[in-house]
């Protein structure tokens, strides 16, 4: 649920990046200031690592950039606090009030940043991501026809973006990125691989309870949902104009009334996760089932496993066959 308006699905994602040596030398610990090529942000010092939270990593998704594609963030003077995590984004959330957000708002795109103070750690950036699927239609701040659809991969592809252009500045490796995602998020990674945009953001990954059973939507049945929602907001089906000049919480309460609708009676495990990605066309014209069978994905060290305990997700039980670091490893049969 990048931006709150694409979705009311909580999706837990990181990314993780290995850390150089030492961190000393690319900030001063004493002021933990770091200059980026968006402006001066300012981190804390957090005992075992610094904390750089609340990093802008695209312009608000309101107005007219709701249900829009990503823009990068407009570059700032002076020195932005990077002292408090990123508020969540709106959204519904099932999970254990652990996993939830305290706060949400539509602008959300943000990223949270730590950084090791050895290099015996991991560098886990956070943020959560979502769907609605729209298709061709006339966007007037665009000026133009395109499809509306994935607009939630196009936030986390941007986000990788950051990382590989900002994240050595923090004493990351862009060379060196590991997405990961529990879940829906597992979902989300395993598009990525097959995404000819996603391909040079990220070198591994880690899958954590990927639901590859539940069936994707397809264009038809995406477009119903957008219907379903479209009448819960009273507007035009649709209307995009319409969409953006509702206010947020309208939003978030017409998705809410749209995923009780069954969408597609043979496909009735979509009821379990109703807002998800679109495929069948464009950027991801199969389902991930079928383009790994047919060996359509990138061939990259992957681990997959998962939770032994719904709201502590970081207990994890991989697939035996390949013993590394701790934890199995499986690399698909390329």
């Amino acid at each position: 649920m990048a931006k709150q308006n694409n979705s009311c699905v909580f999706v837990l994602f990181f990314v993780l990046c290995f850390v150089n040596n030492s961190v000393y030398g690319l900030f001063d610990p004493d002021d933990l200031i770091v200059e980026t090529p968006l402006g001066k942000l300012q981190g804390v010092d957090l005992g075992e690592s610094y904390a750089f939270g609340g990093v802008p990593f695209g312009k608000p998704p309101v107005g007219p950039l709701r249900f829009n594609a990503p823009e990068p963030p407009e570059p700032w003077s002076g020195i932005h606090p990077a002292n408090y995590f990123g508020i969540g984004c709106s959204q519904t959330c099932y999970e254990p009030s652990s996993a939830c957000p305290t706060t949400i708002q539509e602008d959300c795109l943000y990223l949270n940043i730590w950084v090791p103070k050895t290099s015996s750690r991991t560098l886990p950036l956070e943020a959560a991501f979502g769907f609605l699927y729209l298709g061709d239609i006339f966007d007037p701040y665009t000026n133009t026809t395109s499809k509306h659809a994935n607009y939630g991969m196009q936030d986390q592809q941007l986000a990788f973006k950051y990382v590989q252009d900002n994240i050595h500045l923090f004493g990351g490796d862009p060379n060196m990125v590991t997405v990961s995602g529990q879940s829906a998020g597992a979902q989300s990674i395993g598009l990525h691989l097959l995404s000819n945009e996603s391909e040079p953001l990220f070198q591994q990954t880690y899958m954590i309870s990927n639901p590859y059973g539940l069936p994707y939507k397809n264009p038809k049945d995406a477009t119903k949902l957008a219907e379903y929602f479209a009448e819960a907001i009273g507007c035009p089906p649709l209307d995009i104009t319409c969409f953006r000049e509702k206010e947020e919480a309208e939003v978030l309460a017409a998705s809410k009334s749209a995923q009780s609708n069954i969408i597609n009676p043979l496909e009735l495990f979509q009821y379990f996760e109703q807002w998800n990605p679109t495929v069948g066309e464009g950027e991801y014209p199969e389902e991930p089932v079928m383009a790994y069978e047919e060996g359509n994905f990138q061939r990259k060290p992957t681990m997959a496993g998962s939770v032994t305990k719904k709201d502590e997700p970081m207990y994890t039980e991989c697939s035996v066959t390949r013993y590394h670091g701790g934890c199995i490893v499986y690399y698909f049969d390329f």
